[in-house]
């Protein structure tokens, strides 16, 4: 399904480096992203290639992005536009709305956060149609969310987990092959990052190892300062 989903990406100079996350992340996860730093090629982009999403920032010092979002809007008045910028008054936030974007984002928010919110706006505006992922596989294993279980299919052994043992395999799962940070996964998902829950992860990931162990080809992977890395080989 989200091969088919076309993202359209127009960056300047301040937010190249994040749109280069941010395309390196939705490619990952199966979408067609095109991204460019000209207003002029991504508007032609943009009236030859039906686009799901276009996501642009805005920039005072080059009026042609900031006019941009209304260019779109001219062409389709059902166009999905987000703004990401680190550029982010009151002023700006209110004409974007006004004129049709339907979210706005800021810039400083962590790249993950920026990519979970940008799967929920394609959600509410139906890009994404709703199924929620109640089986995910991990090598030999299935988790499932509903009833919060690891599930070894070789010898059919069902471990429960805990509400969070779950939801970190999940997210360790989704992103697979990066970094998962673990003040993201503790203020985004646990609330907090206190020392505690911080302590509580580790075990929650030694865990988790333990339970994968049967399968050589899976990898949780602590990144010093950082976070986690699953992969599977």
């Amino acid at each position: 399904m989200n091969k088919k989903i076309k993202i359209l990406l127009l960056h300047n100079a301040e937010t190249m480096a994040l749109f280069s996350t941010l395309e390196r992340e939705l490619t990952s996860m199966g979408y067609d992203v095109f991204s460019t730093p000209d207003a002029t090629t991504a508007l032609s982009r943009y009236k030859r290639v039906k686009h799901h999403l276009v996501i642009t920032d805005i920039n005072s010092n080059a009026t042609n992005t900031k006019e941009f979002y209304q260019n779109v809007l001219d062409t389709n008045h059902n166009a999905n536009i987000v703004v990401i910028s680190y550029q982010h008054s009151k002023e700006d936030i209110t004409e974007a709305l006004a004129a049709g974007v339907i979210d706005f984002i800021k810039a400083e928010l962590d790249p993950h956060e920026i990519v979970l919110r940008l799967g929920k706006l394609m959600l509410y505006c139906g890009i994404i149609p709703y199924a929620p992922e109640t089986h995910i596989n991990i090598g030999r294993y299935v988790l499932e969310i509903n009833k919060q279980t690891l599930t070894d299919t070789e010898t059919g052994t069902e471990t429960i987990l805990t509400g969070r043992e779950c939801q970190l395999l999940k997210i360790l799962r989704t992103y697979s092959g990066q970094i998962v940070e673990r003040e993201w996964v503790l203020r985004t998902f646990w609330n907090n990052d206190a020392n505690y829950n911080a302590r509580s992860m580790d075990v929650y990931v030694s865990r988790l190892r333990k339970l994968l162990s049967g399968d050589s080809t899976i990898k949780i992977t602590s990144k010093r300062g950082k976070g986690y890395m699953l992969t599977i080989a």
